[in-house]
């Protein structure tokens, strides 16, 4: 649990730390949370030694689409715009 909500503060910071805008928060957030969420499925199947190339590479499709999703936040001038499109 520790590093889950460390994964979400750092990326909450960092998201404020690139502007004072909404946008840059639920950004930092959105990725702390899929970070955290690749990282639970990732110890998880270390732990029960099923780390197969498919296993690995969904993780990785699923982790680069939710990356590009959530760039939408990072990119958009406001908060409107973001969830518009």
């Amino acid at each position: 649990l520790i590093l889950y909500r460390n994964l979400i503060i750092t990326f909450s910071l960092g998201g404020i730390w690139h502007g004072a805008n909404l946008t840059f928060l639920f950004w930092g957030l959105f990725m702390g949370i899929a970070l955290s969420i690749e990282a639970f499925f990732s110890q998880k199947e270390k732990a029960e030694q099923t780390r197969s190339w498919l296993s690995r590479s969904l993780n990785f499709t699923a982790l680069w689409i939710s990356y590009l999703s959530i760039g939408i936040f990072f990119f958009s001038p406001n908060i409107n715009w973001a969830l518009d499109t």
